[in-house]
């Protein structure tokens, strides 16, 4: 993995444990059930090849990313799966990218937010409750139920504007 220009160390992507991945496997078959799908060797082979990445990626990053384990699966077919795979809630879909572009996570089911360098691209997460708490008192003083939300802030790492 290269260093961000900032001079960071890249973050190394937690890999997922096996039996995660079995289990977002079976939520995505039950879903095709679920929605009268019909049953396909390359969609299931996609959602395996996905469930098992780490960490944040474009839309074009998956389809690198399949091929290169499996070179017979098809582009358009790649980009036909993905919004099944967010649909079946085995993807989270972000607009955390500066240029307004989707970048996906494989779900994990523990909410984050984000923080995104604006130079390099880096993404950190973190969850702050203080944040959180804060949040859901301003929702609910506006009256209103909060169904969810995406924080992400933007930003510069300090080593790349020259603060450390």
């Amino acid at each position: 993995m290269r260093a961000p220009p900032c001079g960071r160390k890249p973050q190394s992507p937690t890999s997922r444990p096996k039996d995660r991945q079995k289990a977002l496997i079976r939520q995505f078959q039950s879903y095709v059930r679920s929605q009268d799908l019909r049953h396909s060797a390359p969609r299931e082979e996609i959602a395996s090849i996905i469930v098992s990445l780490a960490g944040h990626f474009t839309a074009n990053d998956m389809v690198s990313k399949i091929q290169s384990q499996s070179p017979s699966l098809g582009t358009a077919t790649i980009y036909r799966t993905i919004p099944l795979l967010v649909d079946a809630g085995l993807l989270s879909r972000s607009r955390i990218d500066p240029d307004g572009g989707a970048v996906y996570e494989v779900e994990g089911g523990s909410h984050h937010d984000h923080i995104v360098c604006l130079d390099c691209g880096l993404i950190e997460e973190f969850h702050n409750d203080s944040i959180e708490r804060e949040q859901s008192s301003i929702v609910q003083k506006a009256g209103f139920r909060a169904e969810s939300h995406r924080h992400v802030i933007f930003g510069r790492c300090l080593k790349i504007s020259g603060r450390i």
